[in-house]
């Protein structure tokens, strides 16, 4: 059974709350917009990959990150939503601005 459906509940939780969380991120920070967030498998485990329209840049930067190991989740939705909604804000405010490979 894949990662992915072993652990769609989490995923599902996981997706509500790190939608909501980078979106009000974006928005404080004046970053720019979510244009998407999906979830893929691989032999590393299930990576959530966002898509962001970062303010007067044309081309989308993408944010990716493991949320589910091939031993299972490491946190709960809210926390992994919250690490998640961190560490990208932490990755835009160390691009140099605007960011040139955006």
């Amino acid at each position: 059974m894949s990662l992915q459906k072993q652990y769609t509940e989490y995923l599902r939780e996981l997706e509500i709350d790190v939608r909501q969380g980078i979106n009000d991120s974006l928005t404080s920070e004046k970053y720019g917009t979510l244009n998407s967030l999906n979830f893929h498998e691989d032999d590393q485990g299930v990576w959530l990959e966002a898509s962001v329209q970062l303010r007067n840049i044309e081309t989308p930067w993408m944010f990716r990150r493991v949320v589910v190991r091939p031993d299972g989740p490491l946190d709960s939705p809210l926390m992994a939503s919250t690490l998640l909604s961190t560490a990208m804000v932490e990755d835009l405010d160390t691009l140099p601005w605007p960011p040139a490979s955006a």
